[in-house]
């Protein structure tokens, strides 16, 4: 049997660079760390007959911190859906993935705050009956497809793709998977001889998740480098629905959202009072998006693309006359 501290100690220092690093990186963290969860199964199944919770040896202090640890781990999770539990997708994903992978994590960390055969018992009853390596692979199968993939379903509610969106839905995906993985690789050990089969294979389709999701975040950008439909319907949606604002704080709201807009371009926008005719106004500018006369105001939208330092669109962008305050 593996030095039974000394592996209970690795694991807690392994625990400790998940939690350490941001969310969206849980799983590439706990993919660097899977021998160290394997060898943790297969020292606790070992040790059963040996440790008593209510006589705590080293091993027994060193398991109760890694309970703690993995514990924190899974209440960052919840933490992290709170952020995201408005969108519609949201309640199906809890249902379905995230409060399986808490409830297993549970399951397992009972064997750490009192390992025994009883715990042991429960645990490998609710891995057959729930399956992590199972759990996961739909998981990563319905993110494969637009319409189950919850980040995607969340990103199409918006006006536009938003970084703060992407972002927490990345996270809360990785948490997840985090946990499964953990708790895949922590049975190997304890029921499969640790031939590292299942957690290898959820390693490698995990890798291939994250160049997928790298992609999707390359998407995005161009979607907003190019695309004017969701940022006009935005600038309607002020026009109607803040007639109540000045023209500072409709501006104010815009240039938040747009702030948090996945692009790699700058905007600027002007938002003035309707000055009821076209004759006293005149714009011209490429890449620009202009919505007068609605909701008692015009608002001018120009996306710019930055070139050594210049603004290429302004400088296309000719004022036929000043524009009235």
């Amino acid at each position: 049997m593996p030095d039974a501290y000394k592996t209970t100690s690795d694991a807690v220092t392994a625990t400790n660079s998940v939690l350490s690093a941001s969310a969206k990186f849980a799983t590439k963290k706990v993919a660097e760390n899977l021998l160290k969860y394997c060898a943790l199964g297969v020292v606790v199944k070992d040790l059963i007959p040996f440790l008593k919770p209510d006589q705590p040896s080293a091993e027994m202090k060193k398991l109760k911190e890694l309970e703690s640890k993995l514990n924190a781990l899974s209440t960052r999770m919840e933490q992290g859906f709170n952020g995201i539990k408005t969108f519609v997708a949201a309640h199906n994903f809890y249902n379905k993935f995230a409060s399986k992978a808490a409830t297993l994590m549970s399951y397992m960390r009972q064997t750490m705050s009192n390992p025994s055969h009883h715990t042991k018992g429960l645990f490998q009853r609710a891995v057959v009956d729930n399956p992590p390596l199972w759990y996961a692979k739909q998981l990563i199968e319905q993110l494969s497809i637009y319409e189950t993939n919850p980040l995607k379903v969340a990103m199409n509610e918006l006006y536009f793709p938003q970084y703060e969106t992407f972002s927490k839905w990345k996270e809360v995906i990785n948490e997840v998977l985090a946990q499964f993985l953990i708790v895949e690789t922590y049975l190997n050990g304890m029921f499969w001889d640790a031939n590292m089969i299942g957690p290898n294979e959820l390693r490698d389709k995990l890798k291939e998740l994250s160049e997928k999701m790298d992609e999707w975040f390359k998407e995005y950008h161009r979607v907003n480098n190019t695309s004017w439909t969701g940022i006009e319907k935005y600038i309607h949606h002020i026009q109607d629905s803040c007639q109540h604002i000045g023209n500072e704080g409709k501006c104010d709201r815009i240039v938040k959202e747009f702030d948090d807009m996945m692009t790699n371009r700058a905007f600027t926008v002007l938002v003035y009072n309707d000055c009821g005719g076209y004759d006293n106004h005149a714009f011209y500018g490429h890449n620009a998006l202009f919505s007068f006369r609605r909701g008692g105001c015009n608002i001018a939208v120009f996306r710019v693309t930055w070139e050594h330092g210049a603004c290429a669109s302004l400088d296309d962008l000719l004022y036929d006359e000043t524009i009235p305050t």
